[in-house]
């Protein structure tokens, strides 16, 4: 009798712990589920916010999506009639779904000269009903007004679906814009727009005087640059994240273009090479003004391999685009007389994107006066 009320209290206290074992575990799975729950609600709502857009951009029914960019316009107030005539054509010619302008835009002293420049350079893109949007160059800043300042005007107009980005960031412009395919949720490629600075901290100055002067003697000075800025850490490493966050929530890298004011110093060194490389086009017929400062962007983006072609503006006169270790590294030549340059270099580039081949993007250059 003692051994079966032993046996009957054994087992009443294996039962009991099993029974909050399992609770323990059905807890914990419940616990689990909540906050995967959580961090999914999370994610989503980040994603949300980074991808967030003023105007939906789409692909067309045939799946395809161009972007023209246009560089360099130079303006100090309202541009000159044969400048906004050209700017017609280039959109006549070139039936852009999206503008992008990679800085320089506009120099002016107040809210009331930048609104006469805007109007003159965009005001036929706004009646077409186009969205446009830019990053800022070198001299955009240098009028008067702040970059803060310059946003807020940029962003009135009611196609610019430029945004000012994270204000923790180095700069102000840095941002992605989704290209949905036709009719649907799918994101088919991305618009990357970073600010690259005007010139360099005086800090940076110092430490760069033993080697900012060497002999330029037969050689391009691209190779140091000038005391131009670069794309800093910070913004890099927003990217990077962004991207790796966006890839983790769509199962999947999404394809996209890159845009900023100031070149990449890779953009030299592979145009000196173009020969060895399977694919270029344009001319380069002006120094590369890139920062004497590598920071890693082409690096960081070679990683990743999300961004197809960055395009730059800055030096007016070149047009040339070569492809080098998957990324096409390009410019837009400047399309104004405001600014320095000769009348046969002067035009756009443009980028057309397909959702049924989005890794294959393609682009063109049209001049103004060929």
């Amino acid at each position: 009798m003692k051994q079966n009320k032993v046996l009957k209290i054994v087992l009443l206290v294996a039962l009991v712990v099993i029974v909050g074992v399992g609770s323990f575990f059905a807890g914990q799975l419940v616990s689990n589920s909540s906050s995967d729950k959580r961090a999914q609600a999370e994610l989503k709502e980040k994603v949300e916010e980074v991808l967030a857009s003023k105007i939906r951009l789409q692909c067309d029914e045939n799946g395809e999506f161009k972007v023209t960019v246009l560089a360099d316009v130079h303006a100090s107030g309202a541009i000159d009639l044969n400048v906004q005539n050209d700017i017609k054509k280039i959109i006549d010619t070139e039936q852009p779904d999206l503008v992008l302008f990679t800085g320089d835009n506009a120099i002016c002293a107040n809210e009331q000269k930048l609104r006469e420049a805007l109007d003159s350079i965009v005001g036929y893109i706004e009646q077409q009903q186009i969205p446009w949007c830019h990053v800022y160059g070198n001299h955009d800043q240098e009028g008067g007004l702040s970059k803060e300042e310059l946003q807020a005007i940029y962003e009135s107009y009611e196609y610019c679906v430029s945004k000012r980005g994270d204000e923790n960031l180095t700069g102000v412009g840095n941002y992605v814009l989704p290209v949905y395919e036709y009719e649907s949720d799918t994101i088919s490629h991305l618009i990357w727009c970073l600010d690259s600075g005007s010139m360099l901290s005086t800090e940076d100055q110092k430490a760069l005087l033993p080697i900012s002067k060497p002999d330029f003697s037969g050689i391009d000075y691209s190779a140091w640059g000038g005391y131009y800025d670069y794309i800093h850490a910070d913004q890099i490493q927003w990217y990077y994240q962004t991207s790796l966050m966006l890839e983790e929530y769509f199962l999947g890298p999404i394809p996209g273009i890159m845009a900023f004011h100031m070149p990449l110093q890779e953009i030299y060194y592979a145009w000196q090479n173009k020969n060895a490389l399977s694919k270029w086009d344009g001319e380069k017929l002006d120094p590369v003004g890139a920062s004497p400062i590598n920071s890693g962007l082409f690096t960081t983006l070679t990683q990743r391999g999300d961004v197809v072609a960055t395009v730059s503006g800055h030096d007016h006169m070149n047009s040339y685009m070569v492809e080098y270790k998957g990324v096409m590294l390009s410019y837009s030549p400047g399309c104004s007389t405001h600014g320095y340059g000769s009348t046969e270099t002067r035009g756009s580039r443009s980028f057309t994107m397909n959702s049924a081949d989005p890794w294959n993007v393609e682009t063109h250059v049209f001049y103004l006066n060929r």
